[in-house]
């Protein structure tokens, strides 16, 4: 494909929390949104009028109208929303963590990835310049023209191939995903036992300010760190009602031990 020498026009596929941090900032960033594509009217409409560009339900893209098709869809959705596309040369790129770049190549020659590890709600603003973005290409043009774009939004930008990328979005899953999950399983047993819940937001925060720090490895404390199985039978013991959360707490404390057991 040629290398541009102007800013390209960009379509985006979705109006959910990616598409629309991603359009933002592609927006602040100078770059010409000229059109969102999704089956939900309500928030495709939404995020079209903040960019200032046409909104369509339908996913054809007329000619001319578009350079880089970005695919900002849920990674389950991916395979499904392809198959409804056009064969086309355009540029086409998906944002998908888990979702392999075959999935594009086989029906585009010039595709690739541009993969935001973050955590992205609609509600919560996100600062982009400091998003790593992982990208990937089906071919040296391509990834000149995708690396382009990804150095506009962000100051993090790695070259990963699919394989990396898989791996990569589990370890934020089991980051991000899973400590939510937890803090909310907190919450849910403090408000059981008639404890405000927000007291564990200096805790949470000091948390993650410490591991701003440190290694994590290094942070860790708590009975099961220190293996102190007197403890542990004590919390469990105050878990027999709440026989999920004492599953819980075993498998992490018996994960912990086992760790340090090792180093």
């Amino acid at each position: 494909m040629p290398i541009r020498d102007h800013s390209p026009q960009i379509c985006i596929v979705g109006a959910g929390n990616v598409a629309w941090h991603l359009g933002h900032a592609l927006k602040e960033k100078g770059h010409k949104i000229s059109r969102i594509m999704s089956r939900t009217p309500e928030k495709g409409e939404e995020l079209a009028s903040s960019l200032r560009a046409a909104y369509s339900q339908s996913f054809h893209v007329p000619e001319g109208s578009c350079e880089i098709l970005i695919l900002a869809i849920r990674d389950d959705a991916l395979e499904k929303v392809i198959t409804q596309l056009e064969s086309t040369d355009t540029l086409v790129v998906h944002t998908a963590g888990s979702m392999s770049l075959e999935y594009l190549k086989n029906k585009f020659p010039n595709c690739g990835v541009l993969y935001p590890f973050q955590t992205l709600s609609r509600e919560v603003p996100a600062e982009f310049s400091k998003v790593p973005l992982c990208i990937e290409a089906s071919n040296p043009e391509t990834l000149f023209e995708i690396r382009k774009l990804a150095v506009s939004l962000s100051s993090v930008v790695r070259e990963i191939d699919s394989d990396q990328r898989r791996k990569l979005h589990l370890a934020g899953i089991l980051l991000n995903n899973f400590i939510n999950h937890l803090v909310v399983r907190a919450e849910d047993y403090l408000q059981k036992q008639g404890l405000e819940p927000d007291i564990i937001r200096p805790l949470l925060h000091e948390t993650f300010e410490k591991l701003s720090k440190t290694e994590a490895s290094k942070a860790q404390t708590g009975p099961a760190r220190r293996n102190d199985r007197k403890v542990i039978e004590q919390h469990l013991k105050l878990l027999d009602d709440e026989p999920e959360l004492k599953n819980l707490y075993s498998t992490l404390t018996d994960s912990i031990i086992a760790y340090y057991s090792k180093v």
